[in-house]
This record gives C-alpha cells, structure tokens and sequence, in this order.
C-alpha cells in the first residue's frame, strides 16, 4: 500500500508498461495540478518518441495514450468523507478534457 499524506488532495497510479510488478504514483495538491501532470506525462512521451520535434496531435491522441497505459486510475481526497476515493481511467478523461477547456489549451 503506497502511504497518502492528508495535505494532498489527489494522487494518479499508473503503470507505464503492461509489467504487473510496476506502477508509479504523482501526489498532487489539486485535481488541476493532476490534470496539467497527465498531459505533461503525454507531452513528454510525444518529445521522446519524436526526438524533440514539434508533433501536432489533438484530444483523441492523448486519450489513446491514456487508454493505451498499462494502469490508470486516481485518489481523490474528499472531505466530506474524509477519505480518499478511487477514480478510474474514464473519470481521468473526463476531467482531463475539462481541464484542457478551463485552461484553453484543448486539443481539437
């Protein structure tokens, strides 16, 4: 079991490969935060597989990475509950779209 600190308000799981044995966790301060980091972790995959070339790609490419990620899923802390609550890959997506919209940056 990977140990939550109360100050945080999300953690994201995933596993990079289908290996079963692997998985690594982001802590972030808000569902934001997390957002911005999934789409840093795609962008960042993008620059590596394209040796650092500018690659145009929209909103259904990152949802096939996402998709195509071994493991996905989140941790929200809720207050009211005052626990964490699993979120899975759809939800991600979900609020991954939102995110890019909020922020203007949405990829059409």
């Amino acid at each position: 079991h990977y140990p939550l600190r109360r100050q945080r308000q999300m953690c994201i799981r995933d596993r990079f490969t289908r290996a079963l044995n692997t998985r690594t966790y982001f802590e972030y301060e808000s569902v934001s935060q997390a957002m911005s980091g999934v789409c840093k972790f795609y962008e960042e995959k993008l620059q590596l597989m394209n040796q650092g070339r500018n690659v145009k790609h929209d909103i259904k490419d990152l949802f096939a990475y996402l998709d195509g990620l071994g493991d996905l899923g989140a941790l929200v802390y809720e207050e009211k509950k005052q626990a964490y609550v699993p979120c899975d890959r759809q939800w991600i997506k979900q609020r991954v779209e939102k995110h890019l919209i909020d922020t203007g940056q949405y990829l059409n």
